[in-house]
Formats: structure tokens, C-alpha cells, sequence
């Protein structure tokens, strides 16, 4: 079950959960509740279907509103998001799913989805977290300059506090994703059966482009306006970029993504060598153009599928510990070049400008282990493990989820 119907062309999270689809359908059977979407429900529906993917109807989610939100906000128990999916008709779809069907697992794709629990009588469930809502919330916060903002972000951490409190215990397995978000769900509930399964790239989507890159080009990409995004490229801006482009002044920075803030677009307008590109239909491009791809992060929650991202396409990755949390396999000075501090950071910068060879050795190397090791196959056969586990631990042959 997801928040969202799965989609190609969709933000990451859907994309993941339909890669996650297509690899199940080839030994399971499995079945998708999940809001469809006006721009490519219909198209997609037909091709999860040709896979075998059953598909339970589902009405679409309701318009969003002033008054709904407010309503919603009235709710001292859950945050805004958990409300909203309640509003729909995802527990009608789910309670049909379950009345005429027996499901070895559930799979709830979010923990926006967390009170579905009640619906899905004796069938184990596992909830995937791309993140803690209590914790990605804290994270805003914390990097949040709006004192208003910051004090919604600070309410609704709270309420995401109760929820997964109360909900989260009742999952037979809770997946995260990075290491931040297990240790604080450790304390906030540690009564809660929680598992650490990172997120998966698909190597053959992020395949090298054949053009040469540019040596001199640093490139960023996200959604910026995500706090722990805008955090560090105004902080790249402000304290690295300069010392970088004193040392070497051909240098230029591409920032990548949708929704730039003001405060951010307003700093990038004083470097002409600063590209801010926006929202664009596909980010590989943007990625690919440049040889170093930069991750300068200091707070954040879950992992950082971006990088995952730029190494699949042979781009060498600096990063600070926090942006590499829950990349555990990789390895600093072979795949990627670790920098604890500015001043680390300016310098490795430095060193893949003038050092070309050094920095398409590591883009090969970082290309070679996240086949290896951070696929999407890779990443669907241990939530495999995990169903066989699930249901009923010695499981041979394909499972109902």
C-alpha cells in the first residue's frame, strides 16, 4: 500500500516503490492499493497489470483545502500528512483487499499510513520509512530561518512524536533506511521491531553519459526546498564556495532541483559561475555535466539517495559524514572522498579539479560498488528475506503481499 500510485515520471519515492513492484511481480503475487494519480494512472496501471500486479481501485485523494488543513490541525495526535491520508478512500480500498483476499504481508510504503494498521487484520505488517516524520521534522526545524515555519515544523514534529508512538509498535517489522532515524526510534519507541534496509538506484536508468564531463564543474541536486538541501548549499555558498573559486577560478557550481528558496536564489544571483537550474524534467543531464558532484550536508534524517544517484553515474562524490549516514559499504578514499570540515572539504574539492584521472577512478570505483551493493535488486531481495521472515520464517516459493 502507498501514499501514492507509482509512476516513471513521479518524485522519488514512487519511483522506488514501483521499481520495488516490478521485482516482487517476478516471484509473488502481489497486489497495489494505492490513490491514482490524473497525469499517468491509467497508462501505468495497464503496465503494473501486464507484470501480473493486481490493482485495487481506489477513489482519488480529496482536494486539498484552507479548511481541511486547518481541521486537520486541530489534531494533537498525528500530523498533518497522517490526517490527510485518512480523509481518502485508501482504508475502503484496503478493507476490500484484505475481505477478499489472504495476504502472507502488507507492506505499508510510508508512515503516513500508520492508523491503516487497524485494517489489516492478522496479516504481518511492515512499515517502510524513508524517514522518521518526527525526526524529518525536527530536522526542518532545525534548519528552518521563518520563526512561524520553524514553529509549525516544531508543532508537527510533536504530533508525529504521538503517532509513531502509538502505531509504529504495532508493525511486525519497521524498515528504515538510515542509521539517525534508528537510533531515534530506538528512544522514542523501543518497544518497536525496527530493521535497517537502504535505498536502491537503478543502475541502468543512472548509467554513464558517453560526453565527457566537465572537470571544473561542481554539481548539487535535490529537492531545495527540503531544509537539510537549502541549509547546505547556502552554507556551500557562503563559507566554501569563495576559498574554492580564490584557489581555482574557472570552477563554476550547478544547483539542480525544484523549488529553490528565496534566501537561496537570492545568494546564487551574486556568483555568475552559480547555475540555479530549477525544476527540469530530468535531473541526469544536470548531473552528469559535471565531474565532482558535492555534498556538503549537515543535519538530515534517512539516507541520500542523490548520492547514490551520482555515483551510479560515475561522478566523483565529496561529502561530509552526515550526507554518507547509512552508506555503510562504501569506502572514503576508494569510492568517494570524506571531508569532516570546511577546510577538508575546500581541499578535496581542489585536489579532483586538478587531478581529472583521480576523479573518474573513484566515479568507476563508486559505479562498480553501488552495483554491487545498493541496486534495486540488491535492496528488493532483502526485503524478500524479510517477507519470508514475515511470513512464517521457512516460506519456499512465492509469497501473497
Amino acid at each position: 500500500m502507498a501514499p501514492c500510485f507509482p509512476s516513471p515520471v513521479a518524485v522519488i519515492s514512487t519511483l522506488r516503490t514501483g521499481r520495488l513492484l516490478r521485482y516482487l511481480a517476478r516471484r509473488h503475487s502481489v497486489t497495489l492499493v494505492a490513490p491514482p494519480s490524473e497525469e499517468h494512472h491509467g497508462r501505468y496501471a495497464e503496465e503494473l497489470q501486464r507484470l501480473g500486479i493486481e490493482v485495487e481501485p481506489v477513489l482519488p485523494m480529496p482536494a486539498r483545502s484552507l479548511w481541511r488543513t486547518a481541521m486537520r490541525l486541530t489534531r494533537l495526535d498525528r500530523p498533518n500528512v497522517v490526517s490527510y491520508f485518512l480523509e481518502g478512500s485508501l482504508g475502503t480500498a484496503l478493507a476490500s483487499a484484505m475481505a477478499h483476499r489472504k495476504f502472507d504481508v502488507v507492506q505499508l510504503e510510508h508512515a503516513y499510513l500508520m492508523p491503516l494498521l487497524d485494517l489489516t487484520g492478522q496479516a504481518p505488517v511492515a512499515i517502510r520509512m524513508p524517514d522518521s516524520l518526527s525526526l524529518s521534522y525536527e530536522v526542518e526545524a532545525m534548519t528552518e530561518g521563518r520563526p512561524l515555519r520553524r514553529l509549525r515544523w516544531r508543532a508537527e514534529s510533536l504530533r508525529a512524536r504521538e503517532s509513531e508512538r502509538r502505531w509504529l509498535p504495532r508493525a511486525a517489522s519497521v524498515v528504515v533506511v538510515g542509521p539517525a532515524d534508528e537510533v531515534h526510534l530506538r528512544r522514542l519507541v523501543p518497544e518497536a521491531r525496527l530493521e535497517r534496509v537502504p535505498l536502491g538506484v537503478d543502475p541502468d536508468y543512472y548509467s554513464p553519459s558517453r560526453e565527457e564531463p566537465e572537470p571544473g564543474c561542481l554539481v548539487f541536486h535535490g529537492t531545495m526546498s527540503y531544509g537539510p538541501n537549502h541549509d547546505a548549499m547556502v552554507h556551500f555558498l557562503r563559507e566554501l564556495f569563495p576559498v574554492i573559486r580564490a584557489r581555482r577560478p574557472t570552477v563554476r557550481l550547478v544547483i539542480a532541483g525544484r523549488s529553490p528558496r528565496p534566501e537561496l536564489e537570492v545568494l546564487a544571483r551574486q556568483y555568475p559561475s552559480v547555475t540555479l537550474t530549477g525544476s527540469v524534467a530530468d535531473l541526469r543531464p544536470e548531473v552528469a555535466a559535471g565531474r565532482i558532484h558535492i555534498d556538503p550536508i549537515r543535519f538530515g534524517s534517512g539516507m541520500k539517495n542523490k548520492i547514490l544517484e551520482a555515483m551510479s553515474l560515475e561522478r566523483a562524490v565529496v561529502a561530509t559524514p552526515e550526507a554518507m549516514s547509512g552508506l555503510d559499504e562504501l569506502v572514503a578514499g576508494r569510492e568517494y572522498l570524506l571531508a569532516r570540515s570546511n577546510s577538508e572539504f575546500v581541499e578535496a574539492v581542489v585536489q579532483l579539479v586538478d587531478e581529472p584521472a583521480r576523479a573518474r577512478a573513484l566515479g568507476r570505483a563508486a559505479r562498480l560498488r553501488v552495483m554491487d551493493g545498493y541496486s534495486d535488486d540488491a535492496c528488493a531481495r532483502r526485503f524478500e528475506a524479510l517477507y519470508a521472515r514475515l511470513a512464517g520464517g521457512q516460506r519456499v516459493g512465492p509469497t501473497r503481499i
